[in-house]
């Protein structure tokens, strides 16, 4: 098993002497042993390997970024019917902007939350016509955390009021 900084551990066999060969990653190559990525190892009962090798990244090559602390984001709000204003809320870590749409019209942008990492809309379904609405928001990291964007939805509906009974006035 390896671990993030090339250092590895073998468990579950007799000590003894072994090749080991260290299985190449993209964009890197072995440069230790200078045979390349296969070399014996003297392994002793709960004792340490005698050499260990390393691997780095050729000069001028690009990798992806490792993602160490992803983003995250979530969307809260009501749904069903609704008559009242309410806010729809974001909550996340590593939030670079938030697009709230609301039936394909874009009604706010941020690029800052609050210190909570908090962002929110406030929305009246008064104004909007009675039937079925579709919120979407869509949510991009900041660069390093390697999340890719997420687009989260809600739908929600206006409801009428209910109807009373005309009086018969007669």
């Amino acid at each position: 098993m390896s671990a993030a900084d090339g250092t590895w551990t073998i468990t579950g066999i007799k000590p003894g002497t072994f090749n080991v060969l260290e299985v190449p990653v993209t964009d890197f190559t072995c440069t230790q042993p200078a045979n390349g990525c296969s070399y014996p190892v003297t392994l002793a009962a709960r004792g340490c390997p005698d050499r260990q090798g390393v691997r780095q990244r050729p000069a001028g090559a690009a990798g992806a970024a490792r993602a160490d602390h992803p983003g995250t984001a979530k969307l809260s709000g009501p749904t069903g019917c609704t008559a009242k204003a309410f806010s729809a809320r974001i909550r996340g870590t590593k939030v670079q902007t938030v697009t709230f749409i609301l039936d394909g019209k874009t009604i706010k942008r941020f690029t800052k939350g609050n210190a909570k990492g908090l962002y929110a809309v406030r929305i009246d379904p008064a104004k909007t016509r009675i039937g079925v609405h579709r919120l979407v928001v869509n949510v991009t990291f900041q660069k390093g955390t390697g999340t890719k964007p997420k687009t989260l939805r809600l739908s929600f509906q206006r409801c009428t009021k209910k109807l009373a009974a005309p009086r018969f006035t007669g």
